[in-house]
């Protein structure tokens, strides 16, 4: 499924929970989804049901990114890689997602690189 398709799917499963939402609250306006357009008194509240459906699916969206955020830097992928997958670049990836990594050790033994320390400060 195209990103395009998948934006059409979502907008098409938000018009039909604002119509089921309307339905609730307006039986007397009990129609078939996608037909009349709601009465000007509801015009509102279908456009938040609509926003309300298209939030949840983003949060959902986002939690999947997460997972796959971590999955890749889980599997050896560099911040650099992962910009570039999400389309944005390594240091706004970094910020976004380096608390969602599990902390690693802390270098130590012959390979870990010594501390400098700066003079006078």
């Amino acid at each position: 499924m195209s990103p395009e398709q998948f934006a059409q799917q979502v907008a098409k499963g938000a018009a039909d929970h604002a119509d089921r939402a309307l339905a609730r609250r307006r039986p007397d306006l009990r129609r078939a989804p996608g037909h009349r357009a709601p009465p000007p008194d509801e015009l509102a509240g279908h456009t938040l049901d609509r926003l309300d459906y298209t939030a949840q699916t983003v949060a959902r969206i986002n939690e999947d990114l997460t997972a796959r955020v971590i999955e890749a830097r889980s599997l050896g992928a560099s911040w650099a890689r992962v910009g570039i997958a999400i389309g944005e670049s390594a240091q706004t990836a970094f910020n976004r997602y380096r608390r969602y990594e599990a902390p690693s050790a802390p270098e130590t033994g012959p390979q870990a690189s010594p501390r400098r320390t700066r003079k006078g400060g």
